[in-house]
């Protein structure tokens, strides 16, 4: 493993496009499929977010990546306490803005932050999220740059992105989903996390969906489950990091 490769093993082979980001792919990455789903995908590492919220008494929540703000809003009802502070790129940004009475909405480029902006510049959390988004990215590099300027200096931070050994197999050498870059096993990612200055306070799997009767879990759920059981791969792979400044 060598910081060049972000820690991860030799054999891999990253994605070459940021497929997320409109003013590169020149689409829409949060269409009307995705912006229903999101309420449903790492609905757990938000409900982890909120234990925690309530359990230290946070005041201030940011959330980098924060997409559509589906499970901010669930956030905000569990924690209606806590000040939310979301951003991402304009698409999702300009619909929490329209959608939600709650929080402070930032449009942003993580690999390339806006440095003239003093409202977005002065946004700290006692806690932040970033929930599989440093699977996305370029470079990562820049992504945890960002997040230590968006955290006081004793804040939290919960990141959290697939277990690659555990998705799909530790054979596995390039993701089949365009729209990540890479990934990390947790062994590779512990090594990345630390050597980039943070330290790691817990370390625990999630469910990657929430289980729920809905279209979208019975839809994939069989088939899912039938290629999962077939290449004996977990059901829990989501893996959550929280860590705090070095």
């Amino acid at each position: 493993m060598k910081k060049e490769n972000y820690f991860i093993k030799a054999s891999y082979i990253p994605n070459k496009m940021l497929e997320t980001m409109d003013n590169v792919s020149n689409g829409v990455y949060w269409d009307k499929k995705k912006a229903y789903s999101a309420g449903f995908h790492q609905f757990y590492v938000y409900k982890y977010l909120t234990k925690l919220i309530n359990k230290h008494g946070f005041e201030k929540l940011v959330d980098v990546g924060c997409g559509v703000g589906t499970k901010l809003s669930f956030v905000n009802k569990k924690c209606p306490n806590v000040n939310i502070i979301g951003i991402d790129q304009e698409a999702p940004i300009k619909f929490c803005k329209e959608t939600y009475k709650f929080g402070k909405w930032f449009s942003d480029d993580f690999e390339n932050p806006k440095e003239d902006d003093r409202s977005l510049n002065e946004a700290k959390g006692d806690i932040l999220i970033c929930s599989d988004v440093i699977e996305h990215v370029l470079n990562p590099d820049k992504l945890l740059a960002y997040l230590k300027t968006k955290v006081r200096p004793d804040g939290y931070i919960i990141i959290s992105t697939p277990e690659r050994d555990l998705s799909r197999g530790k054979s596995h050498n390039v993701s089949p989903n365009k729209h990540h870059i890479r990934e990390w096993n947790r062994e590779e990612l512990t090594k990345y996390l630390t050597e980039s200055g943070f330290k790691i306070e817990d370390y625990h799997l999630e469910y990657p969906v929430k289980i729920v009767l809905n279209r979208i879990f019975v839809s994939n759920f069989l088939r899912w489950l039938l290629q999962r059981t077939r290449q004996k791969l977990s059901f829990k792979y989501n893996q959550v990091f929280l860590l705090k400044l070095k």
